[in-house]
């Protein structure tokens, strides 16, 4: 959400940035449906006898993973767990700050002033340097 105003309003050189993006993206996908996948097939090998409330519930992975490698399974799946949720946080709090500060603030809140020029020193744009 953050990053396609970024590749719509890249002026220079936006061409290479977006196979990226895109190939970013696509490769999002991969550890999802790589672990479900093993972790299913792997619950379903072990024959873990889970009741379906369980299985509904979303425990295969964490049943498999402690069935097939004990307790250090157990804390590899809430590290990846905690991680990806931390991640889907993040990216949902940057992309509500970016709408606050660009839609609200500064096209609301603190418009700029009509006369300023391409070159002026105040001109707002999108980009930060860090």
């Amino acid at each position: 959400q953050v990053l396609w105003p970024i590749v719509g309003g890249e002026e220079e050189g936006g061409t290479a940035s977006i196979p990226g993006f895109f190939a970013g993206g696509i490769a999002c996908f991969a550890l999802p449906i790589a672990v479900g996948t093993s972790t299913g097939l792997a619950a379903r090998a072990l024959s873990l006898g889970l009741a379906p409330e369980e299985v509904s519930g979303g425990l295969v992975p964490a049943a498999a993973l402690t069935h097939a490698l004990g307790v250090n399974g157990s804390l590899c799946f809430l590290v990846m767990l905690l991680t990806s949720v931390a991640a889907s946080v993040s990216c949902q709090l940057l992309a509500a700050s970016r709408v606050l500060a660009h839609d609200v603030y500064e096209q609301i809140l603190s418009p700029p002033p009509p006369d300023i020029g391409e070159h002026h020193p105040t001109k707002r744009t999108d980009r930060v340097l860090l």
